[in-house]
C-alpha cells in the first residue's frame, strides 16, 4: 500500500511538475522579452534619465524666493499704478472723469483741425515766400472742410462754448 501511495504521489507531483513547468517557462520567456527590451531600449533610458537630472539641476539652480519675491514686488508695482490709475485726482482719472477737461480737447482737436485745413487753402497766409508780390487777404475758416469732417481724426464740436 505504501508503494501505491508512493506512486499515485510521485504521478500527481509529475503532473504538478509539469505544470509548473510551463509557467516556469512562461515566466523565464517573459523575463527574458522584458530583459531583451531594456536592452534595445538602454540608449533612449540612458537619455531619458540624462534629461531628468538636467531637468532636476534646473530645478534645483532655480531660486524660488528670490523669483516670489521679484513677482511680489512686480504685483506691488502694478496696484500702485492701477490705485493711481483710478485716482480721481490723479492725471489719468482727471482725464477720464473731467468732462470740461474732454471738451477742451475736443475744441482744442477741432481747432486744430481748422487751422491744417485754412493753412492747406491758404498758406500765403502763414508762408510768405514772396519776393515782390503782396500779400492776398482771405477771410479765416470758421468751418472744416467736407474732407476734414470726414476724417477719422476729426471730434464732434465741443459744447463748452470754445
Amino acid at each position: 500500500k505504501i508503494s501505491e501511495a508512493l506512486l499515485t504521489t510521485t504521478a500527481s507531483l509529475n503532473v504538478l511538475m509539469n505544470h509548473q513547468n510551463g509557467a516556469l517557462a512562461q515566466t523565464l520567456k517573459n523575463a527574458n522579452s522584458i530583459t531583451g527590451n531594456l536592452a534595445a531600449n538602454n540608449e533612449k533610458i540612458s537619455n531619458i534619465t540624462s534629461n531628468l537630472e538636467k531637468t532636476t539641476d534646473k530645478f534645483a539652480q532655480l531660486d524660488i524666493q528670490k523669483t516670489y519675491l521679484t513677482l511680489d514686488s512686480a504685483i506691488n508695482h502694478f496696484k500702485v499704478a492701477l490705485n493711481q490709475f483710478n485716482n480721481p485726482n490723479g492725471t489719468f482719472g482727471k482725464l477720464m472723469n473731467d468732462p470740461t477737461l474732454y471738451q477742451n480737447l475736443a475744441s482744442t482737436g477741432n481747432k486744430l483741425n481748422l487751422l491744417l485745413d485754412d493753412i492747406r487753402l491758404h498758406p500765403k497766409r502763414y508762408i510768405n515766400v514772396s519776393v515782390f508780390g503782396k500779400k492776398q487777404k482771405n477771410e479765416p475758416l470758421l468751418i472744416p472742410l467736407p474732407d476734414t469732417l470726414n476724417s477719422p481724426y476729426y471730434i464732434e464740436k465741443a459744447t463748452s462754448g470754445n
